[in-house]
């Protein structure tokens, strides 16, 4: 299981449309980020006549175009469930506009690109594929790129299941390549929060007491039910299930908060985020980032601010990823 930066994760085994389309200034935003001096900017025009959040098909695989700006990564320290060694504040800008799939990969894509399966709960065309690793997640976008005639973003030896993959070193960052990619961390965090500065998208954060809280249903504190966002131990089903099942944030995107854990091309480093504009961190002990939390995991690690590891050649029962692409 993807391991927790302060060597303890709460875990539990139990068994709308997007919104296409919208004006960016519809979606712009001028948040407090409760740390002094700083403000949420949210996006920003950086130049395009391709309409920001209109949902594209992308080689089979629906993105959305998102728009670059500037945001808070992190927690503040009053956060319920926050990782005090990983989760530091800091503003961050993303100078570009990149594309985001709206929905984590599923099995039927995976096994369409690859030729093969790594699913543990199949068959499940619709579900997330799950039991991954990222050298497999990275060498699937390099057959997207084949497919669209693209750019590949990583250098792969190995073919299934014996594949190993880093960023092509052409590249300085992934930012650079004009192919498919994981997302960076920035990047993930920046379009799960869709403008807000709670723990959740939906603008609510946990109430103390209930970081693991199995039994479902559980509120939080603006009065949204976490259940109504997220796939999670209090109301999963013991596996992945299909994609899009919950309401999305309000950039249109599904499963920011559960399901399956979501693969970064970042490498791991439990307190540098890899600088304040368009940061991207290199995997120097072969740990790359996972966001999202999962299936069999409380609340807590499910936060927009979390942060989760795993080694690149690991497979768990609850690790995916979803599409990214530079514009």
């Amino acid at each position: 299981m993807p391991a927790s930066p302060s060597g303890i994760v709460d875990r539990c085994l139990c068994t709308g449309s997007a919104n296409n389309g919208r004006s960016l200034d519809a979606m712009s935003v001028q948040l407090s980020t409760g740390t002094t001096g700083t403000t949420d900017t949210g996006p920003s025009d950086t130049g395009t006549s391709e309409p920001f959040f209109e949902v594209t098909d992308h080689q089979g695989v629906s993105m959305t175009l998102l728009p670059g700006g500037s945001f808070t990564m992190g927690s503040p320290s009053s956060e319920a469930g926050r990782a005090a060694t990983s989760e530091t504040q800091h503003q961050v800008t993303l100078t570009h506009n990149f594309y985001l799939g709206i929905y984590e990969v599923t099995q039927d894509q995976f096994e369409g690109f690859m030729g093969f399966q790594p699913s543990w709960h199949t068959p499940c065309p619709s579900c997330s594929v799950e039991d991954l690793n990222w050298w497999e997640s990275a060498a699937f976008a390099n057959a997207v790129s084949d497919a669209a005639g693209v750019a590949e973003c990583y250098q792969c030896s190995g073919t299934g299941t014996s594949v190993s993959c880093a960023l092509d070193p052409s590249y300085a960052t992934p930012y650079d390549c004009a192919g498919y990619r994981l997302p960076t961390e920035a990047e993930w965090e920046y379009s799960a929060r869709a403008g807000t500065t709670t723990a959740f998208s939906s603008g609510g954060n946990i109430t103390p007491g209930d970081e693991s809280n199995c039994d479902g249903k559980v509120a939080l504190d603006n009065g949204t039910i976490l259940d109504d966002i997220a796939l999670y131990c209090g109301n999963g089903s013991g596996h992945a299930q299909d994609v899009g099942l919950l309401s999305p944030n309000d950039w249109g995107l599904y499963d920011v908060h559960g399901n399956v854990w979501e693969w970064c091309d970042d490498g791991w480093d439990g307190s540098d985020y890899g600088g304040a504009t368009d940061p991207w961190e290199t995997s120097t002990d072969g740990y790359h980032v996972l966001r999202s939390g999962s299936w069999n995991y409380g609340p807590a690690p499910l936060r927009s601010a979390y942060r989760g590891r795993h080694a690149a050649n690991d497979h768990e029962r609850d690790l995916g990823f979803r599409l990214a692409r530079s514009q």
